[in-house]
């Protein structure tokens, strides 16, 4: 870029320009300019459109700005700045003897490291990802993969480093851009109608208290009620909290397919986790699927909570996950603060205590418990669990076709999937990822039960 070089048109310039800063890790950044469509407004001749700018002034990224009379009031104390002092420039204006863009001065004496680690940390490079690059990093975002993620991906595969920062600006730029300025209830609401035009066999229940807010969205797609109309013996039940911005908890409904693959049939949003929302998404629930064959409902919700099924469900077995019966049970004998032996003598038998298979080896062992445990974990063990051993006991739960599932393993699961890829999003954005979950998960069922069977 010596002085005194032409361009036939500013693109050529720039370009030759843009290769001299990267093989030389400076940023520059424009400091002045003119563009050609203004200047040509007071021309009797004007010059051609190809060269943009009648005149353009590059100065490095860290020269002094010009200083001006200060309206702060100190809101703002913390600020950051490339500001210096760096006399680096270049100066190019179109010569009007040669009809060409030519460079007039240029100063590439730097007072500051050049480095291509540094060149790679300035915002203009960080956020210059290429067009390939750059749609890679877009599909990844609306995947919901997590920034933490995609920002070591970029930097460990594509060698291309970038800010978590920059990375969540791009996706609320995207997530505008994608709105169209309409408000959240528009998009929810739009995500449902869509819904239906594509999946008129799908089912959507919708309960709002009197002031109009939510309460209740209960959402089940035709081929889930078709896994469940094959399979509804058994129906796994869990709530996760972490699926969406506004902290809805999310029930997620699945079944146990003939490949032995747990399969959703259905997921509800509330707004509280109460008594009687639990009566309303039973309620809601039954109105959609034929529960006639249902056999089993596995939960892992306390006691006052599975009263409430039981209530609405009065011939189905409603039974815990003996994970979360013994998680419970293990947790209070630690509360306690028991003797090390004393501890591992109660976490031993409670567990033999749960999955006794007969009612004389419960007996059994629920009497050597009486005879080891204090009397503060006993009162807390006939007050929380003795009372309603029909929940949890094996030798009972085992009584009813239960397909052998005694935990809530399936739920959880597919439960952690879907906070990895809803990553707190709107109640909107929510249902479009389930949805997408839902198809990706369809197809790799049939190819197993068409390979397998």
């Amino acid at each position: 870029m010596e002085v005194g070089t032409s361009y036939d048109r500013f693109e050529d310039f720039k370009e030759a320009f843009d290769n001299f800063c990267k093989q030389n890790y400076a940023q520059f950044t424009i400091a002045d300019s003119k563009t050609v469509e203004k200047a040509n407004k007071k021309l009797d001749k004007p010059f051609d459109v190809r060269f943009i700018y009648r005149y353009v002034k590059y100065k490095c990224k860290h020269y002094s700005r010009k200083k001006t009379k200060s309206k702060s009031r100190g809101l703002r104390v913390n600020q950051r700045t490339f500001d210096m002092g760096c006399p680096a420039e270049l100066y190019a204006s179109i010569d009007k003897a040669t009809n060409t863009f030519k460079i007039l001065r240029h100063v590439t004496e730097h007072n500051h490291e050049l480095s291509s680690d540094v060149y790679k940390q300035y915002p203009e490079q960080r956020r210059s990802l290429g067009e390939s690059l750059k749609k890679t990093t877009e599909t990844m975002l609306k995947m919901g993969v997590k920034v933490k993620v995609l920002q070591d991906y970029l930097k460990t595969t594509e060698n291309h480093f970038i800010t978590a920062k920059d990375l969540h600006n791009m996706r609320r730029k995207m997530k505008f851009e994608s709105s169209e300025g309409q408000t959240d209830e528009r998009i929810f609401l739009n995500h449902l109608e869509e819904i239906i035009q594509d999946d008129p066999g799908a089912s959507i229940s919708v309960k709002c208290c009197e002031n109009g807010a939510l309460q209740v969205l209960l959402l089940a797609t035709a081929e889930m009620k078709e896994h469940f109309n094959l399979h509804p013996e058994v129906l796994f039940v869990d709530s996760t909290y972490c699926a969406n911005k506004l902290q809805l908890p999310l029930y997620t409904f699945l079944i146990e397919d003939g490949s032995g693959h747990g399969q959703p049939v259905g997921y509800c949003f509330v707004a509280y986790d109460t008594n009687l929302i639990i009566q309303t998404i039973c309620e809601e629930f039954g109105k959609i699927f034929n529960l006639s064959r249902l056999k089993v409902v596995i939960l892992d919700k306390d006691l006052s909570e599975i009263a409430i099924v039981r209530t609405q469900l009065p011939d189905v077995s409603v039974q815990l996950c003996k994970f979360r019966v013994l998680e419970a049970l293990d947790r209070e004998v630690r509360k306690l603060a028991f003797s090390e032996d004393v501890e591992a003598k109660l976490i031993t038998t409670c567990r033999q205590l749960v999955y006794a298979k007969t009612e004389a080896s419960y007996n059994e062992k629920l009497t050597v418990l009486t005879q080891i445990a204090p009397p503060e974990f006993l009162n807390y063990f006939y007050r929380y669990w003795g009372s309603s051993k029909e929940y949890w006991a094996a030798y009972l739960t085992n009584s009813v076709v239960n397909l052998g599932n005694t935990l809530n393993n399936r739920t959880e699961s597919h439960n952690n999937k879907i906070k990895d890829i809803l990553n707190r999003s709107s109640v909107a954005e929510a249902i479009k990822g389930l949805m997408l979950l839902h198809k990706s998960k369809v197809p790799a069922g049939k190819h197993e039960n068409d390979v397998f069977f």
